[in-house]
């Protein structure tokens, strides 16, 4: 039996002519621009920014955590932190006082760990809306955030940096600029860094809390 030999090629015609179609280009295309455009706003800080005061507003503590890496905001605001404290410790004619803000401040670095705890603690409660019972007579207290708080805080973007700055709403208050970099894991942004001006901050008013 003779066998039938196989063709050397095979053609698949596909009916092309839907494509002719306008309606169907200016589909495809819009579909093509808008998803690459959602692509891109998801990795900028503007999204990051969104995604936290959203989480702030529904009090999504564990949420809004994503967008604020506490170990390096510690790494990068501690040793501005210290050094405007001796900075201003420097300036008493006191010498026993400047000796005491000194073993003050060895203390405090030993207690660091401690307060990076208590820091994650107060931004949770922060943003849960309350506070611990302790401090509060044995009963939750609210502290209210709202749109209208959340609304001052302004994206911007300065010698290479971006920043979420809190505008100072008197004389006696200092501007905060939160420093927003892209986080190693994934396509979004968070806080790791504080510029402020540190003088004003010890002149005016007791340390900070960081």
């Amino acid at each position: 039996m003779k066998r039938k030999s196989l063709p050397s090629h095979i053609s698949v015609k596909i009916p092309l002519g839907f494509i002719k179609h306008k309606w169907f280009l200016y589909g495809a295309a819009a579909v093509v621009i808008l998803g690459a455009g959602a692509y891109w706003f998801i990795g900028t800080p503007q999204y990051s920014v969104w995604q936290m005061k959203q989480a702030a507003i529904n009090h999504d503590a564990d949420k809004a955590m994503r967008f604020i890496n506490v170990d390096k905001l510690m790494d990068n605001v501690w040793p501005k932190f210290t050094s405007a404290m001796m900075a201003e410790a420097s300036k008493t004619d006191d010498p026993f006082g400047m000796l005491g803000m000194m073993l003050g401040s060895g203390l405090i670095e030993n207690m660091k760990p401690m307060l990076k705890e208590q820091l994650i603690t107060g931004i949770k409660d922060s943003i849960t809306g309350t506070l611990n019972s302790g401090d509060s007579g044995g009963e939750a207290s609210s502290l209210p955030i709202t749109k209208e708080d959340l609304s001052k805080f302004k994206l911007e973007t300065s010698q290479g940096k971006t920043y979420l700055v809190a505008p100072a709403e008197t004389a006696d208050e200092v501007e905060m600029r939160y420093v927003l970099t892209r986080a190693e894991d994934g396509r979004y942004w968070q806080i790791t860094d504080l510029d402020a001006d540190w003088s004003k901050l010890f002149s005016n008013n007791p340390p900070p809390a960081l």
